[in-house]
């Protein structure tokens, strides 16, 4: 496949009212170009709206229905990253005409990750559908769920784009990706090239919430608090005694396993310096975990900014951090240019999690791909009034047919019984084609049933069939009564629909009429 402009759209689970968007140029496998990058801001009542909807998302945890606020968030979301995904374009000097696709990430508000006989559970707010309308271009989307399904983390998934980046790079082997965003996870390349990534702990969630609890803005700006503060190194040490850093990977987790609620009697300054070095020490302990230990971590994401968080992974994950920037590569767009490059695999194909990524048994090809409309493409139309082009619509497919297996010569066939005042008290309507009989309705009034009045119409339509070729019929009842009869009558059941009517089984019954002829 030759390379093509896919648009990369990503909205962190720290809530900073930022929409990433990044426009690639790639095949999928290798970066040709790397285009424009912007961060949009979100709206201020979409922002109000996704605080609340996370807050009812927590509340949910996966029991019972969504709740309603989904359905509003998902639009407000999808319009708002689709305006955001035209202004950058345009800025670019591009029109919709020259992106290949679109994938949209969407807004994490909930994952759960797997555990023995349990698997996890994910939820992202985003109508890809939606996006394919208002843009007219193909958007992939819900990358996560397939992963999940299949029993993998469903996180991480940005360890493929971040082998790209280090081949572009040509960074050395003993060095290792790290994105500080809501979650920390880091990406590993072994000498031949095997992939591992894992979610170390938390990064910038905990810290940004503890700050907004202080009211002190919506995130510790320039580490300035921490930088401020001092470690409680006691407290820090029994934090790190949780289990999760030391479990072997995959593993992942949600913006919410960890919180600041073990740092909350202390001041901004030493909360803010405590809850950045624990982040710092849980990248430690992940790398700890990988078969070499890398001395080398590049750096991005959102506290890549954080010149406290840079700090102390040296000092506390005892590995030398370097900026994203220093490589040629934008720290804040790798996330959404991740999706970019992701959605041009799902497009292809191609796996984007894998066995040592997310523990999945299998590479998996996630994501869901909407086709837009293009000028020129069929317009779909539902409706439930009667079709004005039925007639077309029938003889075309009958013709079609009958340029494989000859004329159907569809004919209708009605049998009645009267009374003899000619009140109808029983009848049967259907049709014959090709060979068969079948029997569409059949009706009996209610004080004649059980009068042998059903086998009477079945046999005269039989006759009439067989005088018109036929060597077979069927028919279908819901009916107890009505499969008594027809059983009755020399048909057998040659399959079923449960569950078709109140309860009911559609019976399917059919009986050969080759004998009757012969004799």
């Amino acid at each position: 496949m030759e390379p093509i402009w896919a648009v990369g759209l990503m909205t962190g689970t720290v809530l900073d009212g930022y929409i990433d968007v990044a426009l690639l140029k790639t095949d999928g496998e290798t970066i040709t170009e790397f285009g424009s990058y912007e961060l949009v801001p979100y709206p201020d009542e979409t922002n109000r709206l996704l605080e609340k909807t996370l807050a009812e998302a927590r509340a949910w945890a996966f029991d019972g229905p969504e709740p309603d606020i989904f359905v509003e968030a998902e639009a407000a979301i999808s319009r708002a990253q689709a305006d955001a995904v035209c202004n950058v374009v345009e800025a670019a000097g591009l029109t919709m005409a020259d992106i290949g696709i679109i994938g949209f990430h969407g807004q994490t508000v909930l994952h759960r990750a797997p555990i023995p006989g349990r698997i996890g559970a994910t939820r992202q707010l985003g109508d890809g559908r939606l996006m394919a309308q208002l843009l007219g271009t193909d958007v992939a989307y819900d990358f996560r769920s397939a992963d999940i399904a299949a029993g993998g983390q469903g996180a991480p998934l940005s360890a493929i784009y971040h082998k790209a980046l280090l081949a572009s790079a040509g960074c050395p082997k003993d060095t290792a990706v790290l994105n500080l965003g809501g979650v920390a996870n880091v990406t590993w390349i072994s000498g031949d090239g095997q992939i591992a990534a894992f979610d170390t702990g938390p990064a910038n969630a905990p810290i940004n919430d503890f700050v907004r609890s202080r009211g002190a803005g919506d995130m510790d700006r320039d580490g300035a608090n921490a930088l401020a503060g001092t470690v409680d190194e006691p407290r820090l040490a029994e934090r790190l005694t949780i289990p999760y850093l030391s479990q072997p990977y995959p593993k992942s987790l949600d913006r919410f396993d960890f919180g600041y609620d073990w740092v909350e009697d202390l001041s901004l300054e030493d909360g803010a310096a405590t809850l950045t070095a624990f982040s710092a020490a849980a990248v430690g302990a992940g790398l700890d975990t990988l078969p070499t230990r890398p001395t080398r971590l590049v750096v991005c994401g959102g506290g890549r900014w954080n010149p406290a968080m840079m700090k102390m992974l040296e000092t506390y994950a005892k590995v030398e951090a370097v900026a994203a920037e220093d490589h040629g590569w934008r720290s804040d767009a790798v996330e959404a240019e991740c999706f970019a490059l992701l959605a041009v695999r799902t497009l292809r194909g191609l796996p984007i999690s894998f066995p040592t990524t997310t523990g999945v048994e299998t590479p998996q090809c996630g994501g869901r791909i909407v086709r837009a409309n293009r000028p020129g493409d069929p317009i779909l139309t539902i409706t439930d009034a009667p079709v004005d082009h039925w007639q077309t619509i029938h003889e075309d497919l009958f013709a079609y047919n009958a340029a494989f297996v000859g004329e159907p010569n569809r004919s209708e066939l009605q049998v009645m019984l009267h009374d003899q005042k000619g009140q109808v008290i029983a009848g049967a309507f259907g049709f014959t084609i090709w060979n068969y009989l079948y029997i569409q309705w059949l009706w009996v009034a209610e004080k004649h049933r059980n009068q042998g009045m059903a086998i009477r119409l079945l046999e005269a339509a039989e006759k009439r069939a067989q005088k018109r070729g036929c060597t077979g019929a069927w028919i279908d009842t819901f009916s107890e009564s009505g499969l008594a009869a027809y059983r009755k009558a020399g048909y057998e059941v040659f399959g079923e629909l449960p569950d078709f009517a109140a309860g009911q089984a559609r019976i399917f019954l059919r009986k050969s009429l080759e004998a009757t002829n012969k004799g």
